[in-house]
């Protein structure tokens, strides 16, 4: 599965009450609990998505069960395909992004 299907399957599921997602990030797991669509360029805020002309940023609200970090996190979907295309030995952590390579 291409990450354009996994986003369109996860934003679709998160618009349901039927499915729920646990997302295995680097040494934990959390939760993805909703997402934001929004546009890449600040000049189009307030225009409809249908509207959009350079390209839009999907962001996804992921609930942190640790005590070790915020309870939730606003990531881009990037970031994410970026966390699960990362294989040992390499690791990439999404939860601390600025320590991360």
């Amino acid at each position: 599965m291409d990450e354009t299907k996994a986003l369109s399957i996860l934003e679709d599921s998160l618009r349901g009450d039927t499915a729920a997602f646990i997302y295995h990030c680097y040494n934990h797991y959390c939760c993805p609990v909703g997402f934001e669509v929004t546009p890449s360029r600040p000049t189009e805020a307030y225009k409809l998505l249908s509207e959009i002309v350079e390209g839009e940023e999907h962001w996804i609200i992921i609930a942190e069960p640790s005590k070790c970090y915020p309870t939730f996190h606003v990531k881009r979907w990037s970031e994410i395909v970026k966390d699960l295309n990362t294989r040992y030995p390499e690791y990439y952590n999404i939860c601390l992004l600025y320590t991360s390579d």
